[in-house]
């Protein structure tokens, strides 16, 4: 067993010393549109809004390209599930809305 195998968590992280990463909220617009069907589409649904994510790096600029990067691989996974959460934060305040 080497010496870095012999030491505890916390003895690693006091060997790191300040952690360098530093928390970045990155916010950007967001558009979703969409027909209704039982009107034969002639319905028009627009939803502007603001996303936030939470993201951790050394500096602005890494804070960006690591949102770049993170949505070139999962746009499609991502879109899906915010499409699925706006969808269902729509239907809840229509609810509210017209009393049903």
């Amino acid at each position: 067993m080497n010496d870095f195998e012999k030491k505890t968590e916390k003895e690693l992280i006091e060997d790191l010393g300040e952690n360098p990463m530093r928390p970045y909220k990155l916010e950007f617009p967001y558009q979703v549109k969409f027909h209704l069907a039982e009107d034969d589409n002639r319905t028009e649904v627009i939803i502007n809004t603001i996303s936030e994510e939470m993201t951790f790096a050394r500096t602005r600029k890494d804070a960006l390209l690591q949102k770049e990067k993170n949505d070139a691989v999962s746009k499609d996974g991502y879109t899906k599930l915010s499409w699925s959460h706006l969808v269902g934060q729509v239907g809840s305040a229509v609810k509210v809305y017209s009393g049903v």
